[in-house]
């Protein structure tokens, strides 16, 4: 991807009211979207986070299609897994989801969908970045579309929900602590878990526009899995900004990641013949551990780039039936093609494994994390690692200390204005200082 490029590998995300989300940019883009869709499309739905820039940038984008003749619904406040279901339900073409995730507030983002809950192909982000640059005539009178009412009856995404969790008996009477990061499904979450029974601790839920993220939810779960283990909760559940990632506490408090709810989910599958492939869709980031616990049942891990995105391709590719990212993102294969990522559908499904193991932390029988230590650089350039002097060399021979009992990853953010160093392997104190080391050899190249 080059610098230039608009799209990302999560669509666009920067900095609100500069840049790419400046309102007249947004404006233009929403204008090159509805040009850029083939047949043309004539209703989409909106939803966002709650960020305090979500409104601009709600209203920037909302101009710019309706001025191309699309008709535009706007949900409010929703989390990004219930875009799908509201665009299937209320026969919109496509949909938009105004958030920036786990990012922190000033920044905030645009992911379009498709009706099936896919995201925009490299080639349809090509052609919406090039129609954005060519001047159009102007519609006027009834060319214009028009801001519908959202429908009324019952809301799609809390039925599916709904219907989920009472195929497996509910939550009754289960204590769990939920945290919603002052984000998109503050009021999704609580409300989906007390209708299945269960009783809350609900952490928070309280946006106020400027605290999304902000010490607290799937980033920061520490807050969650101290209440877990105070309240005497079967488990605690940490969203993220918007909702589509998960990380959970066990009953003792102890933080479990997505390669923990891959392994349990994918065991349970696995018993019942679910697992097409004998294969989980990771990325290169998944912990060893997922790995040695795959290899146990018979099971292998594919690793595809980092994103829910090179996941779900893997998958779609493939025909397998799960995969995700240790982050918490967790893709599942439903009747109908892939689910998106999506934190409540996947707290449920782990409650229900969990229910039958009896707890969750019964879930994968003798799992072991390997230390896996992440430091983020910020960069100025996103410098090819090949060109920065000592990095690669240095690399190797990290790789060859570790003598295939670890690994080594550098990338650059595809979101934000980062460089990624991942180092793993079976000694924390060791693995923490190979990391240092190689950030700081990023840091004198291309640090800020």
């Amino acid at each position: 991807m080059s610098p230039e490029r608009l799209f990302g590998t999560d669509g666009i995300r920067g900095t609100a009211g500069e840049g790419p989300l400046a309102p007249e940019r947004v404006l233009a883009l929403g204008r090159a979207l509805a040009r850029a869709l083939r047949p043309p499309a004539r209703r989409a739905v909106l939803c966002r986070d709650t960020r305090r820039s979500g409104p601009m940038v709600r209203d920037a984008l909302a101009a710019g299609l309706l001025a191309e003749g699309v008709d535009v619904i706007d949900a409010g406040v929703r989390p990004t897994p219930a875009l799908p279901y509201l665009a299937r339900a209320w026969g919109c073409d496509f949909g938009v989801v105004l958030s920036a995730s786990h990012n922190p507030m000033p920044d905030n983002g645009i992911k379009v969908f498709g009706a099936d809950g896919a995201k925009l192909s490299d080639e349809l982000e090509d052609r919406v970045e090039r129609e954005e640059a060519r001047p159009v005539a102007a519609k006027t009178g009834k060319a214009i579309g028009r801001a519908l009412p959202v429908p009324g009856g019952e809301d799609p995404y809390r039925s599916a929900l709904l219907a989920e969790g009472k195929r497996f008996g509910g939550l009754t009477g289960r204590r769990l602590v939920v945290d919603c990061a002052h984000g998109a499904a503050w009021r999704d979450a609580p409300e989906l878990l007390l209708a299945l029974g269960a009783e809350i601790v609900a952490l928070g839920a309280s946006p106020d526009g400027d605290n999304i993220n902000e010490g607290c939810g799937a980033l920061q779960p520490e807050n969650m899995a101290r209440a877990t283990a105070r309240e005497g909760a079967f488990a605690g559940l940490a969203l993220d900004g918007d909702g589509d990632r998960l990380i959970l506490a066990d009953e003792t408090g102890a933080v479990r990641d997505g390669d923990f709810m891959l392994a349990g989910l994918a065991r349970r599958l696995r018993v019942r013949g679910g697992l097409p492939g004998d294969t989980v869709a990771g990325t290169v980031m998944s912990n060893v551990g997922l790995e040695v616990c795959l290899g146990e049942i018979g099971a292998r891990l594919h690793r595809a780039p980092v994103g829910d995105r090179g996941v779900a391709e893997a998958m779609r590719e493939n025909g397998w039936a799960i995969g995700g990212e240790p982050s918490g993102h967790v893709i599942f294969r439903g009747p109908s093609g892939l689910l998106p990522g999506d934190g409540l559908l996947t707290a449920l499904r782990v409650l229900e494994a969990a229910l039958e193991a009896g707890a969750l932390s019964a879930l994968v029988p003798g799992w072991r994390s390997f230390p896996q230590v992440l430091v983020n650089v910020r960069v100025a350039r996103k410098v090819p690692f090949e060109e920065i002097p000592g990095l690669c060399e240095r690399k190797a021979a990290i790789e060859k200390a570790l003598a295939g009992r670890g690994r080594v990853v550098l990338r650059y953010s595809g979101t934000e204005s980062k460089a990624r160093v991942m180092v793993e392997g079976p000694e924390e104190g060791q693995v923490r200082a190979f990391a240092e080391e190689l950030a700081d050899l990023l840091r004198l190249t291309s640090g800020k």
